[in-house]
């Protein structure tokens, strides 16, 4: 009878701790020009490579820049991808290339249009998350003057007050069931954790592309014995269908940008120095 007591609450406390994570991370897909969208929410998992945010605005032809800016508490690193199209396989511009956060990109268009954002985590083992606040601005009007997140963001501050008790709550549970031993089982979980991470980091191939895949700035720069720079470093596993790919399994569609064969989806390659 206790056992089965002890089963519900912790199915009841996992659940309401889920919801409030989906509430936490529930993105609008429209903005509004020269109107700041705050409150934004990225949660980096270890078990998705990258966590994403997509948005889609209609822009008159002129000068736009897009900045998300995040909150001075947060270690949320972020890249920013504008495209003409959903797939985001058409693309206009790219805040910055490899590893890191660039929270801003400029870029032009010729006509009035339709284009898309897409926000995704960008640091090195895919695990940052945080708020942020997201606008799209012309030459006339620019990124509020006080700049981002002068207000109080209550999801970046409430949130983890209220999910910290469920879980302290959810490993009670688990420590009187006995699931787990406090030594041995947080040192296996450590390892593992290492282990995924040093997996990660592998699951990259380089290769020589053609020089519309290199960006603008990284073109015509040459090694030690005079032969051009072509490498880039391109995932081993497709981000949409998990298909393996190789050299031969994508299609360049611009700079760091290739598609997948199998599904089509995009695929974001780095710069590799050298």
């Amino acid at each position: 009878m206790k056992t089965r007591r002890r089963s519900t609450l912790m199915v009841f406390a996992l659940t309401v701790t889920l919801l409030l994570i989906a509430n936490s991370v529930a993105a609008q897909a429209s903005l509004v020009p020269n109107e700041e969208k705050e409150s934004e929410f990225i949660w980096g998992r270890e078990d998705s490579f990258y966590d994403s945010n997509d948005y889609e605005v209609t822009l008159s032809a002129g000068h736009w820049t897009v900045v998300a800016g995040t909150y001075a508490f947060s270690d949320l690193e972020i890249n920013i991808t504008i495209a003409r199209d959903s797939a985001f396989t058409d693309i206009i511009a790219v805040s910055g290339t490899g590893w890191g956060h660039y929270p801003s990109v400029d870029f032009d268009l010729s006509t009035s249009q339709t284009v898309y954002i897409l926000v995704h985590e960008n640091s090195v083992y895919g695990d940052t998350s945080g708020s942020y606040d997201i606008g799209v601005y012309d030459d006339a009007h620019g990124p509020p003057p006080n700049g981002f997140f002068p207000g109080f963001d209550f999801w970046g501050w409430f949130m983890p007050l209220m999910i910290i008790p469920f879980a302290f709550v959810i490993c009670i549970l688990i420590v009187v069931f006995g699931s787990i031993r406090r030594r041995g089982g947080m040192s296996l979980r450590r390892a593992r954790m290492l282990q995924r991470r040093q997996l990660r980091r592998m699951k990259h191939f380089t290769m020589d592309a053609p020089d519309y895949a290199i960006p603008d700035e990284h073109r015509g720069q040459r090694r030690s014995d005079g032969t051009d720079i072509r490498t880039v470093r391109v995932p081993t596993n497709c981000p949409n269908c998990g298909a393996s790919l190789s050299q031969d399994d994508i299609d360049w569609v611009g700079p760091l940008e290739a598609e997948c064969r199998y599904c089509g989806a995009s695929v974001r390659a780095t710069f590799e120095r050298v």
